[in-house]
């Protein structure tokens, strides 16, 4: 697609949920020159028990902005707690107040069917704050923003109800996205599971499918049957 002045929003529950999910994708737009902004509403900083929760969080900000440079895209933290991301307003007025700043024209985000309450929450407040940028009373007066699509990207903790509907080519980013991913020490198998290998041959076995190298699955909401892509409408 590759027409200027477009831009993909990723938001993730923490720091790295975003990138394992879609970061292959973001690279790949950020390699086509579109604008791409990873948003993380929490930093994941109970996700290490060998170490205390605030050297943790200053550990993955600094991984997170590592990451997100090798990707070449841009990064915002939101300032909620791991595992205590509210449903509440409050988010939803913070992720509405970057989607009017940044316009994306797609974006992508958790599936509802999660295991961890925080991709949950998450789901719901970005479809929410989807809304609120459209209506001016809700965006902080603002002219509304109108977001062209919503995709869930895959996640391993949110495979309740996931149906993989649209592979996209990310032959081109696979190793730009593997070698930000060393940054995050986690994604490594650091705190026990490896992230890097298990989204390695997951989108493996998507490139399979559809006779690429590698390939990163998307969903449509529920509400829309009418979209069939083989990439996202950037």
């Amino acid at each position: 697609m590759g027409a200027t002045g477009l831009t993909l929003m990723v938001v993730g529950a923490h720091a790295g949920d975003a990138e394992n999910m879609a970061g292959a994708i973001a690279a790949k737009y950020a390699l086509r020159g579109q604008r791409v902004v990873v948003v993380h509403m929490t930093l994941g900083e109970r996700g290490n028990p060998k170490l205390p929760d605030e050297e943790y969080a200053k550990q993955k900000r600094a991984e997170a902005a590592r990451v997100a440079s090798t990707l070449g895209v841009e990064v915002e933290f939101l300032d909620y707690k791991d595992g205590e991301l509210p449903d509440s307003e409050e988010p939803r007025r913070s992720l509405t107040a970057l989607i009017v700043r940044y316009k994306p024209t797609v974006v992508l985000t958790h599936w509802k069917g999660s295991m961890h309450r925080d991709h949950t929450a998450t789901s719901k407040i970005v479809e929410d704050a989807l809304f609120y940028s459209s209506i001016r009373s809700l965006n902080g007066g603002n002219p509304p923003h109108y977001v062209r699509a919503l995709y869930y990207a895959e996640n391993w903790e949110d495979e309740v109800g996931y149906r993989p509907e649209i592979l996209v080519d990310v032959s081109e980013s696979f190793e730009i996205w593997r070698k930000a991913m060393t940054n995050y020490a986690f994604a490594g198998g650091a705190t026990g599971f490896n992230y890097i290998e298990y989204y390695s041959c997951l989108m493996r076995l998507h490139g399979l499918r559809i006779g690429k190298a590698y390939a990163a699955a998307l969903m449509r909401p529920e509400y829309v049957t009418h979209m069939a892509f083989d990439e996202i409408p950037l």
